[in-house]
């Protein structure tokens, strides 16, 4: 698919809302980063009523989130040895995931994120952000005491 194309997608993305996607929302952190990827879940889910979110994350993370109110499905991603996540990274073809949100700065994911088959894929900038359909700075954030 060409670029013209995946921004043609993005853009019925922003508009149709009412359409059913699956999404697939990865983010593969300890128990703290479960707590920066729920607001992102919470959000798809009220845009996107009538769609599927998928979260695959740590086995910790995968546990805290599986009764979470919008999400369809929760996959632990096996502890790593590389083959192991390429074949669990290619399992999820076929789940047609119409849009791929990486939330990890880590380009191991960012790879990852090719083999789902995904339509759109969305994630930070880092070293392999030309793998990303399209690719955001991470805010930093800084707490005040």
């Amino acid at each position: 698919m060409f670029r013209f194309s995946k921004n043609k997608f993005l853009q019925k993305l922003r508009t149709e809302k009412s359409h059913r996607y699956r999404f697939l929302v990865i983010r593969n952190g300890l128990l703290g980063d479960t707590v920066f990827v729920a607001p992102v879940i919470e959000k798809l889910f009220r845009e996107y009523k009538n769609s599927i979110i998928d979260f695959t994350g740590s086995p910790i993370s995968a546990e805290v989130l599986k009764n979470m109110q919008g999400l369809s499905n929760v996959f632990a991603i096996p502890q790593f040895k590389i083959s192991k996540h390429i074949k669990f990274f290619i399992s999820l073809r076929k789940n047609r995931y119409d849009c791929v949100l990486v939330q990890e700065m880590n380009t191991h994911y960012s790879l990852m994120s090719k083999l789902t088959g995904a339509k759109l894929v969305i994630g930070y900038n880092n070293s392999l952000k030309v793998l990303h359909d399209f690719s955001l700075e991470k805010e930093r954030t800084r707490c005040r005491g």
